[in-house]
């Protein structure tokens, strides 16, 4: 996948990811632009043209708030150009960009430069896979509870049996309780 940006957006990758990092998701911008995903943050490069110089923005997966696209014409949109949008606490919204050097020099977005029916299609599609991977990678993993063992359950039981046969447990409370056993 990398092999298809600008050899400077290559490096600045190569510079910027860590050696237990995977890369899930890229896309390539115009003018040495590009969005990565990796299992851990975003990492959006940009070098040369209007941006002063490199920028290289991470975000680390956990702090990102929302994934914004404008689309040309759209009602969110004041320009012509399809431009998507990593959201977090760090980083102000493209509603604040007065301007088209604002938008494309955003350190937290990406834009296209030729709007058409082509690009702005495979935008949306972009644009919504990133969300999805996103979306998956910050889900907070569920740790099911380890299931009972035979030798457990019966354990369980004999020490109810026992309690019973004590006088320990009334009636309905042993047979509440072992059916809580058998029933997991």
């Amino acid at each position: 996948m990398i092999q298809n940006f600008h050899k400077k957006i290559q490096s600045l990758y190569n510079e910027n990811i860590q050696e237990n990092e995977t890369l899930l998701y890229c896309f390539p911008g115009p003018k040495k632009q590009g969005l990565f995903c990796t299992d851990k943050k975003v990492l959006i490069l940009k070098s040369g043209f209007d941006y002063s110089g490199t920028i290289v923005t991470q975000i680390q997966l956990k702090q990102i708030t929302g994934i914004k696209m404008f689309e040309p014409g759209g009602i969110n949109s004041m320009f012509s150009l399809p431009y998507i949008e990593i959201q977090s606490a760090s980083y102000q919204s493209f509603s604040n960009y007065r301007n088209v050097k604002g938008i494309v020099s955003a350190p937290n977005g990406i834009w296209f430069e030729k709007p058409g029916l082509v690009v702005e299609y495979f935008f949306k599609e972009w644009a919504f896979q990133l969300q999805q991977i996103i979306e998956e990678q910050v889900k907070p993993k569920s740790n099911p509870a380890p299931e009972k063992t035979g030798v457990n359950s019966m354990n369980d039981l004999e020490r109810l049996a026992e309690l019973y046969r004590e006088g320990l447990l009334t009636e309905s409370e042993f047979t509440a309780a072992k059916a809580k056993v058998i029933g997991g």
